[in-house]
């Protein structure tokens, strides 16, 4: 079972990580309104799914790695 259990860890942690990744990209996501050539406003429309995406990414990788590690015994 150790074996199962880091691979279902690892497999936990890279997805976490996958999901802080993109969840980060999209928070920082900005779009530009441009008016005759020069830049009028930038706004974050994927700010609020960025943070939720960075947070479940988070604890997911968390979680994982404390699924994968190695029993005491």
């Amino acid at each position: 079972m150790n074996g199962e259990s880091n691979r279902i860890g690892n497999g936990m942690i890279a997805v976490g990580v996958l999901l802080a990744i993109l969840g980060l990209a999209a928070y920082f996501y900005g779009e530009d309104t441009v008016i005759l050539g020069v830049i009028v406003a930038t706004t974050y429309p994927h700010r609020e799914i960025g943070t939720i995406m960075l947070i479940i990414g988070s604890i997911t990788a968390i979680v994982g790695a404390v699924a994968g590690r190695p029993s005491a015994r």
